[in-house]
Order: structure tokens, then sequence, then C-alpha cells
């Protein structure tokens, strides 16, 4: 079904299935960082920015379209996201909020980390 996606993967259904969890859980965090902050604030829109680029490179660097300063970059945007999520989290600290935002943060922080050594079997070891 998504063979076509990830086709130099021998589980290309497991691939597509991080990708999309990482990918979800970026759209939360992103949802989450417009709730928690005010209306003339840019950090939603840096999120979602941040949330599109790291999705769109992660596809890419599975695929073996794009090559390791990709997967670097990627890593990079996904910290930032997180980053940004945390800050303004943290500015903005009401306790029921809380108990959304940070679940969904180590989640995502979890699977950046479970993302690094798929970047590394895509780009180095192909």
């Amino acid at each position: 079904m998504v063979e076509w996606l990830f086709p130099n993967w021998s589980s290309p259904v497991a691939v597509a299935a991080v990708v999309a969890a990482k990918s979800f859980l970026n759209a939360v965090l992103t949802a989450r960082t417009a709730a928690l902050s005010g209306e003339d604030s840019r950090a939603p829109f840096v999120a979602g920015g941040l949330t599109v680029c790291s999705t769109v490179l992660a596809v890419f660097v599975l695929r073996g379209t794009l090559g390791l300063a990709a997967s670097y970059l990627e890593v990079a945007l996904q910290a930032a996201l997180l980053v940004l999520v945390a800050v303004v989290t943290y500015s903005a600290a009401e306790n029921r909020r809380l108990a959304v935002t940070v679940p969904a943060l180590l989640a995502a922080a979890a699977l950046l980390l479970v993302t690094i050594p798929l970047y590394g079997e895509a780009t180095v070891a192909p």
C-alpha cells in the first residue's frame, strides 16, 4: 500500500507509520502553540512552517532522495519546533493545558530519537 512512498525499505509500512505519527504529533504541537499563544503571536505560523518543512524533509530523506545534510536539517527543524512549543507552553503555563502539551512534547521527542537511526540507515548505509 505504501511501498511506492518508501520503496527502498523492507518494511515501508513501519516507516510510513513513524512518519505519520511524527507528523500527527507535530500538528498537535502546532495546534497547542496556537491555543497557548496570543492573537498577535507569530509562534503558530512558525510552528506550522516547521511542521510542514520537517514532514517534507523526513519523507524525502527516508525515500533516499535527499542526503545526510538534509537529515541534519530535519533534526534541527524538529528540535526547533520542540523548543518553540516548550517556550510557548512555559510562558502560558496553565495546568489544564499542560496535560495535553507535555505528553505530546515527550512523544515527539521520543519519535525524534527513533528517526535518527532511520536517517542513518537511509543516508549512510543504504
